[in-house]
Parts: structure tokens; C-alpha cells; sequence
């Protein structure tokens, strides 16, 4: 299944969706790339050619 419960976002390094975590401190990507600048709508999909392989792993998916 390649959508997750994780919303997506995009932070300031990089072009690629990332999955986002909420913490104390704000939304972050989860794969540490840095803060989310940008929420996208719906839920992170691993299966997106933009998604961010390290964050594709994190959740469990397909290995890039």
C-alpha cells in the first residue's frame, strides 16, 4: 500500500516530497532532511516519483 498515514511536505534543501513528523518543536521530515516549509495535500506516497527514497524507507516501503 503506497500512501501511509504520514502527511507530506517539502522542506527548503531539496525537490523532493518528504514524509512529515510533528514534534514539539514544529513538522520535520522523516527522514531528518530538516524542517517542513511547505505542507502538501493528502498523504505521503511512496509510490510518487518525487518522494524522497530515505523517507520511502523509513516508512517501509519499496527500497530505491
Amino acid at each position: 500500500m503506497p500512501v501511509t498515514q504520514h502527511e507530506a511536505g517539502t522542506v527548503s534543501s531539496d525537490d523532493l516530497t518528504h514524509a512529515a513528523k510533528k514534534r514539539i518543536d514544529g513538522t520535520s521530515a522523516l527522514c531528518g532532511a530538516g524542517r517542513i516549509v511547505q505542507v502538501v495535500p493528502g498523504r505521503f506516497d511512496s509510490d510518487d516519483p518525487n518522494a524522497c527514497p530515505m523517507c520511502v524507507a523509513a516508512v517501509g516501503g519499496p527500497s530505491a
